[in-house]
């Protein structure tokens, strides 16, 4: 891939195809700088990813990560909007990279990199698998207001949702710090947990709170 500025921004070229070009954000470039500058070698806009018969509009992956077998997207908010992709196209996508080549693919936003970019930066370590792991073994859980828990993903989460649809909220404290939040929903014909985040800058291991 070989890359060059213009006027409206950076563009850069498939090695593979050399008329299939691609236009680069600042937010995309960024995020690829900070990557690098983690230490790792990247491989940008790869088109050839997909199975040619299911990829005839040349879907591609601005971020692959090939030493960890991962990709990150960098949605802008305007042209990956509902209204200029079908609804499955995010989930589609994921699929396919996962099944067709083995890669786990995440999203980052524009308005998220703008807003909340020490949280991305975190999710970004935490995919690479460089947050240091927090020792769970001896933490307090116990139920939290629901303020409490919005406040948390206030500063934690890349993305606060507006409702939940959870009834009860958890907190996991070590001594006095908050260090996680969980959200359950339960009913008599389910119980599921529906959120959880840490703090930024630490891994705690998904499976280890739901056991």
């Amino acid at each position: 891939v070989y890359s060059g500025s213009t006027s409206e921004g950076y563009r850069t070229y498939c090695s593979i195809h050399s008329n299939c070009a691609h236009q680069t954000s600042r937010f995309e470039k960024d995020v690829k700088e900070y990557i690098e500058a983690l230490g790792f070698e990247i491989d940008e806009n790869n088109c050839t990813v997909f199975d040619t018969s299911t990829n005839r509009d040349r879907r591609e992956i601005d971020i692959i990560v090939p030493s960890l077998n991962i990709g990150i997207e960098c949605n802008g908010s305007f042209y990956h909007k509902a209204s200029e992709k079908t609804i499955t196209y995010h989930k589609d996508k994921r699929v396919d990279a996962q099944l067709q080549q083995n890669i786990r693919l995440y999203s980052l936003w524009d308005d998220s990199w703008s807003n909340r970019q020490d949280v991305c930066k975190h999710h970004i370590k935490e995919w690479l698998k460089l947050n240091p792991s927090l020792d769970i073994t001896s933490v307090e859980v116990k139920p939290i207001d629901q303020n409490i828990f919005m406040g948390f993903l206030d500063t934690n989460a890349m993305y606060v949702p507006p409702t939940l649809p959870s009834n009860e909220f958890y907190g996991m404290f070590s001594d006095t710090i908050l260090i996680a939040v969980v959200s359950v929903v339960r009913s008599e014909n389910r119980n599921a947990l529906t959120h959880f985040t840490c703090l930024i800058n630490y891994h705690i291991d998904q499976q280890r709170v739901i056991e």
